[in-house]
């Protein structure tokens, strides 16, 4: 049976009014609505986010990030693309505060955008996300875990994305961690 786009339109924003108020129980669906309005109305889909985010911060900080930071990002990136939805995040400071500064989750967001702008050589930007990363004070993920899996990622690099990189290894506390790091960046110098 096929609908047409104003009447999934209308279904998702009546059951988003009545599932909104529950987070507890109803986290995922919450998501679910914004990402089937993502294709249909991507303006309507981002106010929803939103709204969702400013309303939910305190679970956002506090281990259910997830659900409203990373899996959104992570299954809109397979709708319109990793670049735009990049650029919707870095766009719009709610999104990118909640996705870099207040997210306890980080791993399926904040690092995949960071790897995006290394990846592009926006090296400026990838320091500034990094800086918002380090400075998040819910995020469950060690920085030692962060790094390790940002600088996974990358192939042949420049000497100014290796300096980027090493200036935030070197931030990792535990020796240990920022020795194993440091082996790791050999596989970017001949």
């Amino acid at each position: 049976m096929k609908i047409s786009n104003e009447k999934k339109k209308e279904v998702l924003l009546k059951n988003f009014e009545i599932i909104n108020k529950n987070f507890g129980e109803n986290g995922r669906a919450m998501r679910e609505v914004v990402l089937k309005m993502f294709p249909i109305d991507t303006e309507t889909a981002l106010e929803m986010w939103k709204y969702l985010i400013k309303k939910y911060e305190s679970e956002i900080k506090n281990g259910d990030s997830w659900c409203l930071t990373g899996g959104i990002y992570f299954d809109v990136s397979k709708i319109l693309g990793s670049g735009k939805i990049d650029n919707i995040v870095l766009n719009n400071p709610e999104l990118k505060r909640a996705i870099f500064s207040i997210a306890s989750s980080v791993d399926l967001s904040a690092n995949i955008i960071i790897k995006n702008a290394i990846e592009k050589n926006e090296l400026q930007l990838a320091n500034e996300l990094l800086d918002l990363l380090f400075n998040n004070h819910y995020k469950e993920n060690s920085w030692y875990e962060i790094m390790e899996d940002v600088i996974s990622y990358h192939k042949n690099i420049s000497n100014e994305m290796y300096d980027l990189l090493e200036m935030w290894c070197v931030k990792v506390e535990n020796e240990e961690e920022r020795a194993k790091l440091s082996i790791k960046m050999l596989d970017y110098i001949d």
